[in-house]
């Protein structure tokens, strides 16, 4: 079962949307992502069950907004941030001003604008500067990879192509991805990046894509 099945807000395989909040907040929600909403009370809270989604945080002293994901939340210092969940980890960009980053047992960590840190379960990474044109490029339909896991890549097409995207050895999510395609076009950007690793790719119908060593 697809996760946040019974979310507020949820898009489909390869779709963007921009979302207005009754706080005039707004948020922008990536292809196969889905996040909830809860208002009540003092705490503006948000939910992200899935996916990517970029925050354009309306400032309200008295109602802070805090984004949970996975196994820790964000809570905004200010304006403008990224969230995204791929390959096991939660990765939290700011764009704007700054964000409180906790992830669960341990110390929360400041992240200013320009820089991300990521976290899983019970650890959080160094906080360290950020290549925006790279973590906002799903924005204009390009997705930008700068030695990124091949893993992570995976996570990105699949919200782009649907199906699966399975590889036949676990050590090949590690493999460095460098380049910039047409996000309106995953089948080719994965054959480009197939080509360049090397990987052979092994179609089994339209929903199931096989990636294994040609070396």
């Amino acid at each position: 079962m697809r996760a946040g099945l019974f979310a507020t807000h949820a898009t489909a395989v390869g779709e963007r949307r921009r979302i207005v909040l009754e706080d005039g907040s707004g948020i922008e929600l990536a292809g196969a992502s889905s996040l909830s909403v809860d208002f009540a009370g003092d705490l503006r809270r948000i939910v992200l069950h899935e996916g990517e989604a970029a925050f354009d945080v309306v400032q309200d002293l008295a109602r802070p907004l805090v984004v949970h994901a996975a196994s820790g939340q964000t809570r905004a210092l200010g304006m403008g941030f990224d969230i995204k969940m791929s390959d096991g980890l939660v990765a939290v960009t700011v764009t704007e001003h700054s964000v409180l980053v906790s992830a669960n047992g341990v110390e929360p960590v400041t992240v200013n604008e320009g820089q991300l840190v990521r976290y899983g379960p019970n650890r959080t990474g160094t906080v360290r500067d950020a290549d925006l044109d790279q973590v906002e490029a799903w924005r204009r339909d390009r997705l930008v990879f700068r030695n990124t896991p091949l893993g992570e890549v995976i996570d990105d097409l699949e919200r782009y192509r649907g199906g699966r995207i399975v590889l036949t050895d676990a050590r090949l999510r590690t493999f460095p991805v460098t380049g910039s395609f047409d996000a309106r076009g995953a089948d080719a950007a994965l054959d480009a990046i197939a080509k360049a690793l090397p990987l052979r790719v092994t179609r089994l119908g339209s929903l199931l894509v096989v990636l294994s060593s040609r070396g």
